[in-house]
């Protein structure tokens, strides 16, 4: 049986200045968010307005809220943000 050296280097999982962008599970990748008291919209503080979340590692969903950024139950009609992934909707595994 012949053996094969096999070079893994390229399959590591991220290089050290590579980023992921994926969209923001909180504001639906829209950057805006609606009050649900007055209906008026305001800026993502999950994303900052720009409607993505960069990472710098591997991500993969977040396995509490399954990639929707909210806690199950709503508050008074408003959801409440996942504390897992803080409404992102994914976790940077270290």
């Amino acid at each position: 049986m012949e053996r094969k050296r096999v070079d893994v280097s390229h399959h590591s999982a991220k290089d050290n200045n590579e980023e992921t962008s994926k969209p923001c599970a909180w504001c639906n990748n829209t950057g805006e968010v609606s009050n649900i008291i007055t209906g008026t919209k305001k800026t993502c503080d999950v994303c900052g307005g720009t409607g993505h979340n960069v990472f710098s590692g591997i991500v993969k969903v977040c396995a509490m809220c399954k990639g929707s950024g909210a806690k199950g139950k709503k508050l008074m009609g408003a959801r409440i943000k996942c504390p897992i992934c803080k409404g992102k909707g994914y976790n940077e595994i270290s």
